[in-house]
Protein backbone atom coordinates (compact mmCIF):
# COMPACT_ATOMS: atom_id res chain seq x y z
CA UNK A 1 0.00 0.00 0.00
CA UNK A 2 3.06 2.56 0.89
CA UNK A 3 4.14 1.86 -2.57
CA UNK A 4 0.75 2.60 -4.12
CA UNK A 5 1.11 5.97 -2.24
CA UNK A 6 4.66 7.24 -3.36
CA UNK A 7 4.01 6.79 -6.84
CA UNK A 8 0.45 8.51 -6.18
CA UNK A 9 2.66 11.23 -4.66
CA UNK A 10 5.66 10.71 -7.20
CA UNK A 11 2.76 11.51 -10.38
CA UNK A 12 1.30 14.31 -8.44
CA UNK A 13 4.56 15.86 -8.33
CA UNK A 14 5.71 15.40 -11.59
CA UNK A 15 2.09 16.64 -13.34
CA UNK A 16 1.82 19.62 -10.80
CA UNK A 17 5.65 20.20 -11.82
CA UNK A 18 5.04 20.29 -15.06
CA UNK A 19 3.18 23.76 -14.47
CA UNK A 20 6.25 25.65 -13.88
CA UNK A 21 7.17 25.79 -17.81
CA UNK A 22 4.05 28.16 -18.14
CA UNK A 23 4.88 29.97 -14.72
CA UNK A 24 5.21 33.66 -15.08
CA UNK A 25 7.40 35.68 -12.03
CA UNK A 26 5.99 39.18 -10.75
CA UNK A 27 2.10 39.09 -11.53
CA UNK A 28 0.55 41.56 -9.20
CA UNK A 29 -1.64 39.37 -8.04
CA UNK A 30 0.63 36.69 -6.43
CA UNK A 31 -1.62 34.95 -3.37
CA UNK A 32 1.91 33.42 -1.98
CA UNK A 33 3.29 37.41 -1.42
CA UNK A 34 0.51 38.03 0.05
CA UNK A 35 0.51 35.38 2.48
CA UNK A 36 4.29 35.56 2.89
CA UNK A 37 5.01 32.13 1.99
CA UNK A 38 8.25 32.73 2.35
CA UNK A 39 8.72 33.74 5.88
CA UNK A 40 6.44 30.93 6.85
CA UNK A 41 8.54 28.19 4.51
CA UNK A 42 11.50 29.73 7.30
CA UNK A 43 9.94 27.40 10.43
CA UNK A 44 10.78 24.24 8.39
CA UNK A 45 14.26 25.29 7.91
CA UNK A 46 16.75 22.73 8.61
CA UNK A 47 19.54 24.33 7.00
CA UNK A 48 23.03 25.15 9.00
CA UNK A 49 22.87 27.41 11.34
CA UNK A 50 19.76 28.85 9.88
CA UNK A 51 17.42 26.42 12.07
CA UNK A 52 13.40 27.29 11.71
CA UNK A 53 11.34 27.64 14.76
CA UNK A 54 10.22 24.30 14.17
CA UNK A 55 13.35 23.03 14.93
CA UNK A 56 14.90 24.71 17.62
CA UNK A 57 11.12 24.90 19.74
CA UNK A 58 11.34 21.21 19.73
CA UNK A 59 15.08 20.92 20.29
CA UNK A 60 14.43 22.91 23.37
CA UNK A 61 11.22 21.04 24.36
CA UNK A 62 13.46 17.31 24.21
CA UNK A 63 16.40 18.99 26.62
CA UNK A 64 14.08 20.21 28.99
CA UNK A 65 13.71 17.55 31.33
CA UNK A 66 9.81 18.95 32.28
CA UNK A 67 8.44 14.79 32.71
CA UNK A 68 6.59 14.80 29.18
CA UNK A 69 7.31 12.10 27.27
CA UNK A 70 9.62 12.17 24.05
CA UNK A 71 5.96 11.63 21.87
CA UNK A 72 4.12 13.50 23.59
CA UNK A 73 6.73 16.43 22.28
CA UNK A 74 7.11 15.45 18.96
CA UNK A 75 3.43 14.81 18.47
CA UNK A 76 3.08 18.60 19.75
CA UNK A 77 5.65 19.63 17.48
CA UNK A 78 3.95 17.83 14.55
CA UNK A 79 0.75 19.49 15.00
CA UNK A 80 2.17 23.20 14.91
CA UNK A 81 3.98 22.04 12.25
CA UNK A 82 0.81 20.89 10.28
CA UNK A 83 -1.05 23.95 11.19
CA UNK A 84 1.58 26.10 9.92
CA UNK A 85 1.67 24.60 6.69
CA UNK A 86 -2.07 24.26 6.49
CA UNK A 87 -2.64 27.78 7.12
CA UNK A 88 -0.13 29.11 5.10
CA UNK A 89 -1.87 27.00 2.02
CA UNK A 90 -5.47 27.27 3.13
CA UNK A 91 -4.60 31.58 2.88
CA UNK A 92 -3.17 31.16 -0.56
CA UNK A 93 -6.10 29.72 -2.55
CA UNK A 94 -8.85 31.95 0.07
CA UNK A 95 -6.69 34.95 -1.17
CA UNK A 96 -6.90 33.61 -5.31
CA UNK A 97 -10.64 32.62 -4.51
CA UNK A 98 -11.30 36.31 -3.31
CA UNK A 99 -9.21 38.34 -5.42
CA UNK A 100 -11.30 36.69 -8.44
CA UNK A 101 -14.64 36.16 -7.19
CA UNK A 102 -14.40 39.52 -5.42
CA UNK A 103 -13.10 41.44 -8.99
CA UNK A 104 -17.06 42.69 -9.11
CA UNK A 105 -17.35 44.22 -5.62
CA UNK A 106 -13.60 45.53 -6.04
CA UNK A 107 -12.20 43.38 -3.20
CA UNK A 108 -8.95 42.07 -5.73
CA UNK A 109 -6.94 45.14 -4.65
CA UNK A 110 -5.01 45.51 -1.15
CA UNK A 111 -6.02 42.35 0.28
CA UNK A 112 -4.39 41.28 3.21
CA UNK A 113 -3.68 38.12 5.04
CA UNK A 114 -4.95 39.08 8.30
CA UNK A 115 -7.76 40.87 7.35
CA UNK A 116 -9.34 39.00 3.99
CA UNK A 117 -12.39 40.47 2.74
CA UNK A 118 -15.89 38.72 3.22
CA UNK A 119 -16.51 37.38 0.07
CA UNK A 120 -20.12 36.12 1.13
CA UNK A 121 -20.91 40.05 0.53
CA UNK A 122 -19.13 40.62 -2.50
CA UNK A 123 -20.69 37.69 -4.29
CA UNK A 124 -24.49 39.71 -3.86
CA UNK A 125 -22.80 41.45 -7.01
CA UNK A 126 -21.92 38.55 -9.13
CA UNK A 127 -24.59 38.66 -11.19
CA UNK A 128 -24.79 42.47 -11.41
CA UNK A 129 -24.67 42.95 -15.21
CA UNK A 130 -23.32 46.24 -15.40
CA UNK A 131 -20.20 45.78 -12.37
CA UNK A 132 -19.67 42.17 -13.90
CA UNK A 133 -19.38 43.18 -17.51
CA UNK A 134 -16.83 46.15 -16.37
CA UNK A 135 -14.52 43.97 -16.13
CA UNK A 136 -14.46 42.47 -19.74
CA UNK A 137 -12.39 45.18 -21.36
CA UNK A 138 -10.48 45.96 -18.79
CA UNK A 139 -6.93 45.14 -19.03
CA UNK A 140 -6.88 44.35 -15.38
CA UNK A 141 -9.31 41.93 -15.79
CA UNK A 142 -6.86 39.64 -18.29
CA UNK A 143 -3.86 40.53 -15.42
CA UNK A 144 -6.17 38.99 -12.47
CA UNK A 145 -7.24 36.03 -14.32
CA UNK A 146 -3.40 35.35 -15.38
CA UNK A 147 -2.61 36.49 -12.23
CA UNK A 148 -4.85 33.80 -10.29
CA UNK A 149 -3.86 30.89 -12.06
CA UNK A 150 -2.18 27.62 -10.58
CA UNK A 151 0.64 28.22 -12.50
CA UNK A 152 1.53 31.47 -10.92
CA UNK A 153 2.33 30.14 -7.59
CA UNK A 154 2.22 26.30 -8.07
CA UNK A 155 6.10 26.21 -7.80
CA UNK A 156 6.23 28.00 -4.77
CA UNK A 157 3.34 26.00 -3.42
CA UNK A 158 5.50 22.51 -4.62
CA UNK A 159 9.01 23.95 -3.08
CA UNK A 160 6.77 25.14 0.37
CA UNK A 161 5.53 21.57 0.48
CA UNK A 162 9.02 19.91 -0.48
CA UNK A 163 10.33 21.42 2.56
CA UNK A 164 7.46 20.90 5.14
CA UNK A 165 8.21 17.16 4.18
CA UNK A 166 11.33 17.11 4.76
CA UNK A 167 11.05 18.83 7.96
CA UNK A 168 8.83 15.44 8.76
CA UNK A 169 10.68 12.74 7.13
CA UNK A 170 14.54 14.10 7.78
CA UNK A 171 13.47 15.74 11.30
CA UNK A 172 10.99 14.93 13.20
CA UNK A 173 10.41 10.98 12.09
CA UNK A 174 14.10 10.96 13.22
CA UNK A 175 13.54 12.37 16.47
CA UNK A 176 10.33 9.94 16.79
CA UNK A 177 12.99 7.41 17.00
CA UNK A 178 13.84 8.41 20.48
CA UNK A 179 10.16 7.40 21.48
CA UNK A 180 11.22 3.49 21.61
CA UNK A 181 14.05 4.90 24.78
CA UNK A 182 12.13 6.39 26.24
CA UNK A 183 12.57 5.74 30.10
CA UNK A 184 8.89 6.71 30.73
CA UNK A 185 7.07 3.64 29.99
CA UNK A 186 7.41 0.22 28.70
CA UNK A 187 8.74 -0.89 25.80
CA UNK A 188 5.66 -2.24 24.07
CA UNK A 189 3.84 1.22 24.88
CA UNK A 190 6.82 2.85 23.35
CA UNK A 191 6.55 0.58 20.02
CA UNK A 192 2.99 1.74 19.79
CA UNK A 193 3.32 4.97 20.31
CA UNK A 194 6.52 5.21 17.55
CA UNK A 195 4.29 3.15 15.10
CA UNK A 196 1.33 5.17 15.79
CA UNK A 197 3.04 8.24 15.12
CA UNK A 198 5.07 7.31 12.21
CA UNK A 199 1.68 6.27 10.39
CA UNK A 200 0.29 9.74 10.74
CA UNK A 201 3.09 11.63 9.40
CA UNK A 202 3.39 9.24 6.69
CA UNK A 203 -0.78 10.02 5.99
CA UNK A 204 -0.23 13.37 6.72
CA UNK A 205 2.58 13.49 3.84
CA UNK A 206 0.42 11.67 1.13
CA UNK A 207 -2.39 13.80 1.67
CA UNK A 208 -0.62 16.80 2.13
CA UNK A 209 0.30 16.73 -2.22
CA UNK A 210 -3.16 15.15 -2.54
CA UNK A 211 -4.75 18.33 -0.85
CA UNK A 212 -2.88 20.38 -3.15
CA UNK A 213 -3.53 18.92 -6.39
CA UNK A 214 -6.77 18.92 -5.46
CA UNK A 215 -7.29 22.42 -4.40
CA UNK A 216 -4.84 23.62 -7.78
CA UNK A 217 -7.75 21.78 -9.93
CA UNK A 218 -10.57 23.62 -8.42
CA UNK A 219 -9.05 26.72 -8.78
CA UNK A 220 -8.86 26.25 -12.57
CA UNK A 221 -11.94 24.96 -13.00
CA UNK A 222 -13.26 28.12 -11.36
CA UNK A 223 -11.46 30.38 -13.12
CA UNK A 224 -12.68 29.15 -16.10
CA UNK A 225 -16.35 29.32 -14.70
CA UNK A 226 -15.76 32.78 -13.74
CA UNK A 227 -14.81 33.76 -16.97
CA UNK A 228 -17.39 31.96 -18.84
CA UNK A 229 -19.91 33.96 -16.40
CA UNK A 230 -18.34 37.23 -17.14
CA UNK A 231 -18.76 36.52 -20.94
CA UNK A 232 -22.14 35.59 -20.89
CA UNK A 233 -23.22 38.71 -18.71
CA UNK A 234 -21.68 40.63 -21.16
CA UNK A 235 -23.79 38.72 -24.40
CA UNK A 236 -26.77 38.89 -22.09
CA UNK A 237 -26.32 42.84 -21.58
CA UNK A 238 -25.76 43.37 -25.46
CA UNK A 239 -28.45 41.41 -26.08
CA UNK A 240 -31.02 43.44 -23.94
CA UNK A 241 -29.13 46.82 -25.93
CA UNK A 242 -30.10 45.40 -29.09
CA UNK A 243 -33.63 44.27 -27.97
CA UNK A 244 -33.95 48.24 -26.75
CA UNK A 245 -32.97 49.30 -30.21
CA UNK A 246 -35.16 47.09 -32.02
CA UNK A 247 -38.07 48.34 -30.00
CA UNK A 248 -37.19 51.87 -31.01
CA UNK A 249 -37.48 51.08 -34.09
CA UNK A 250 -40.49 49.55 -34.07
CA UNK A 251 -42.29 52.07 -32.96
CA UNK A 252 -41.09 54.13 -35.35
CA UNK A 253 -41.51 51.11 -38.28
CA UNK A 254 -45.55 51.34 -36.83
CA UNK A 255 -46.21 54.44 -37.47
CA UNK A 256 -44.67 54.86 -41.12
CA UNK A 257 -47.78 53.54 -43.03
CA UNK A 258 -50.05 56.08 -41.21
CA UNK A 259 -47.84 59.22 -42.37
CA UNK A 260 -46.75 58.20 -45.56
CA UNK A 261 -49.17 59.77 -48.50
CA UNK A 262 -50.64 56.88 -50.42
CA UNK A 263 -49.36 57.73 -54.54
CA UNK A 264 -52.07 56.22 -55.70
CA UNK A 265 -54.60 58.24 -54.30
CA UNK A 266 -55.72 61.60 -56.45
CA UNK A 267 -54.87 64.90 -54.66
Amino acid sequence: MRRIYSSITALIIIILSGLQFAYAADYKYDATKICDIDTAKKYFSLEDKKQGDGYTNLEKELNDSNGDSVALKVRIAFEKARAQYHDTMKCVFDVATIQLLGAPAGLSDNITKDNLPDLTKALSVINDADKVCALDDDTKFRDLVDGTGAANFVPKLLDFYNTYSAFITDYLMKESEGITSDSSGNLSDALYDYNSLQMIMENEIQDSIVALDTATQTLKQMRLAFVMHVRFECMLKDLKLYQTMLKNLRSIVTVLPSAIIDASMPK
